[in-house]
């Protein structure tokens, strides 16, 4: 299990980066943001930070390939994308290049259906315990 952290204000990643610090289990930290700026400023500040880049309706109207470009540029291991966004062929584009594929925010039996057969790495929902019970259940058919 990971601990996902959303950087969404300037100016904090100093002060957020000294407390991550001071935990044991840093290295299961991630780093992600839609102000890439922040995710950079990071990186130059603590190089074995772990990062995702956000892609939702923020960033929705760029060409894929510069969100693949970036992350990569940043050392991004995973992209964790608005689960309005994905289609298969998003996904795949993604994993083809590398990254971990990971949506968010989904909470519904339908939406954690199709979330289970788009082949994601991983899912943001408010209710672990009922996203586990329903993936289960597609397991075991």
């Amino acid at each position: 299990m990971e601990l996902h952290i959303e950087l969404k204000e300037k100016n904090l990643l100093r002060d957020v980066l000294r407390h991550a610090r001071q935990v044991r289990f840093f290295h299961k930290i991630v780093f992600s943001s839609f102000l890439w700026k922040e995710l950079w400023k990071l990186k130059f500040l603590e190089p074995a930070a772990r990062i995702a880049l956000l892609y939702g309706n923020e960033t929705k109207k760029w060409p894929i390939w510069t969100i693949a470009s970036s992350a990569k540029l940043l050392g991004a291991e995973s992209i964790n994308i608005d689960f309005g966004l994905l289609d298969k062929s998003v996904v795949r584009y993604f994993q083809r290049r590398g990254f971990k594929v990971c949506a968010y925010t989904i909470n519904s039996e339908e939406n954690l259906i199709h979330a289970y057969f788009l082949g994601l790495d991983g899912i943001f929902t408010d209710n672990p315990a009922y996203a586990e019970e329903v993936i289960s259940r597609i397991i075991i058919q």
